[in-house]
C-alpha cells in the first residue's frame, strides 16, 4: 500500500513545493486531493486496459482456426451445440483470386448427399467452394473430435487462403499497461509542477505593476506599509481570486493584522520563496530604505524600468521564437500547394 501511495504521489515532494509556494502550514488536505486526481486516472486507465483485453480474449475465444505446426484446423469443440458454422476464405488459381464466405447449417441428411450437388458448367472456384461445403458438413458427424484439419489445395489446384487471425494480440496488452504505467509515474506530479509554473508566472507578470502603484503612493506620501495595505485593499476589489502573487500579498497583510509581523518582512520571505531575482533585490531595496522616502521611490522606479525593459526584450525573443517556429507550418503548405499544382502535369506526362 505504501508503493502505491508513493506510485500516485511523491509525498515528500509535494510537501516541499506547497511550502516553497505558500509557506509552512499543513498541507495535506491538498496532497490528498492530488492523490485522488491521479487515483481517478489509475481507474480509467485501468478500465480501458481491461476492456482492450476482453475485447482482445473474446476475439480468440470467437475465432474457429487454430494454428499448430503451420497447419490450419478447424475448431469443432462443442460443434453440435451450435446451430450454424460460418468461415472467411480467399481462394487464388493462377492470377484469379475470390474471397469467399462458407456457411453451413446443422442438417439431417448426410455429408455424402453434397458429392451429388454439381453442376456441369460448375467452375474452378465453385468446385473448390462446393468441397470446402462438403468439409463443413462433415463437420456434424465429427462429434468427440475437437479439431478437424483445413487443406491448403483444393482437388481441381485451387489454393485455399483461410482468414485466420493471430490470436496472440492479447500480448500486446503488457507493453501497453507498461507504457501507461510509465506515463502515470512521469506525470503524477503534473499538476503541482502546472501550479508552480503558473506562481512564477504570476509573479513575473503582477511585479512590475505593484511596484509602480507603490512608487505612485510613496508619491502622494504615505509611508511604505501604508502603501502595502492600501495596494492589498485594491486588489481585493480589482484582482481574481485565483492569481498567485495578489494571494500572497494578502496573507502577508492578514499576518501582519492577526500577529503584527513586520509587512516588508513578510513580503521579503515571500520573495525568497519565489526564488524570482528581481523580486528578491525589490524587496531587499524596501527593507533598506523604508525611512528614505524620495531614496526608495527612485532607486524603485529604476529597478522597475530595468524591469519593464527585461520584459520587453523578453517578449521580443518569444515573438522572434514564434516566428521561427510559424516558418515549418508555413513551408508544409507550400510543399502541398506545389504537389496539388503540379502533380496533375506529372501524372498526365
Amino acid at each position: 500500500m505504501k508503493y502505491f501511495q508513493n506510485f500516485l504521489i511523491n509525498e515528500q515532494k509535494a510537501l516541499k513545493k506547497l511550502t516553497k509556494l505558500y509557506g509552512e502550514g499543513d498541507y495535506s488536505s491538498h496532497i490528498n486531493k492530488y492523490k485522488k486526481d491521479n487515483l481517478k486516472l489509475v481507474i480509467i486507465c485501468s478500465i480501458i486496459l481491461s476492456l482492450i483485453l476482453i475485447s482482445l480474449l473474446t476475439e480468440a475465444e470467437e475465432s474457429p482456426f487454430i494454428i499448430e505446426n503451420k497447419t490450419v484446423y478447424l475448431n469443432t469443440k462443442d460443434i453440435t451445440k451450435k446451430d450454424l458454422i460460418t468461415i472467411n476464405l480467399t481462394m487464388e488459381r493462377e492470377d484469379q483470386r475470390r474471397n469467399v464466405t462458407v456457411t453451413s447449417k446443422n442438417p439431417n441428411e448426410r455429408a455424402t448427399d453434397y458429392l451429388i450437388e454439381r453442376s456441369e458448367n460448375e467452375s474452378a472456384f465453385e468446385e473448390a467452394e462446393r468441397q470446402i461445403r462438403f468439409l463443413l458438413k462433415t463437420v456434424w458427424e465429427t462429434e468427440g473430435r475437437e479439431k478437424i484439419a483445413l487443406p491448403d489445395l483444393s482437388e481441381n489446384g485451387v489454393h485455399y487462403l483461410w482468414a485466420v487471425k493471430e490470436n496472440n494480440n492479447y500480448i500486446l496488452i503488457f507493453p501497453l499497461a507498461l507504457i501507461l504505467l510509465l506515463f502515470l509515474f512521469a506525470n503524477r506530479d503534473k499538476k503541482l509542477t502546472r501550479l508552480e509554473k503558473d506562481s512564477m508566472e504570476s509573479v513575473a507578470l503582477n511585479l512590475s505593476g505593484f511596484v509602480t502603484r507603490l512608487c505612485l503612493l510613496l508619491e502622494a506620501g504615505l509611508t511604505v506599509n501604508t502603501a502595502i495595505i492600501k495596494i492589498g485593499k485594491d486588489n481585493e476589489l480589482t484582482c481574481t481570486k485565483d492569481e498567485y502573487f495578489n494571494e500572497e500579498i494578502q496573507k502577508v497583510l492578514e499576518n501582519y493584522e492577526k500577529t503584527k509581523k513586520d509587512i516588508v518582512k513578510g513580503l521579503r520571505e515571500f520573495s525568497f520563496r519565489t526564488n524570482d531575482a528581481h523580486f528578491i533585490r525589490i524587496t531587499g531595496i524596501i527593507d533598506e530604505n523604508r525611512l528614505k522616502g524620495t531614496e526608495l521611490k527612485e532607486k524603485l522606479l529604476l529597478e522597475n524600468h530595468m524591469l519593464w525593459e527585461m520584459k520587453k526584450k523578453q517578449g521580443l525573443e518569444r515573438g522572434k521564437v514564434a516566428e521561427t517556429k510559424l516558418v515549418i507550418p508555413l513551408m508544409i503548405q507550400l510543399l502541398v500547394l506545389l504537389i496539388i499544382t503540379i502533380g496533375p502535369v506529372f501524372l498526365s506526362m
